[in-house]
């Protein structure tokens, strides 16, 4: 999915997995399972990615993002 797309990018570009696990208050094996399209975040974690990487809701879900997007 293009979640997981962009997830994986901001993880290479900004924090590990664990780093961002905590960052947004799930477990890592929850986390992985987003980032790789096995799980659907709900949209309380969806928020917390966006504002955490200060980006909108509607570029995490609808854009693949750049290397160059995100926080940091």
């Amino acid at each position: 999915t293009l979640l997981a797309q962009n997830l994986k990018k901001l993880e290479k570009i900004n924090h590990t997995q664990i780093a961002l696990a905590r960052l947004i208050d799930v477990g890592f094996r929850t986390y992985v399972r987003y980032e790789i399209g096995e799980r659907h975040a709900p949209v309380n974690v969806l928020i917390k990615m966006a504002k955490l990487e200060n980006i909108s809701l509607d570029q995490l879900l609808s854009t693949a993002l750049r290397a160059t997007e995100g926080n940091s």
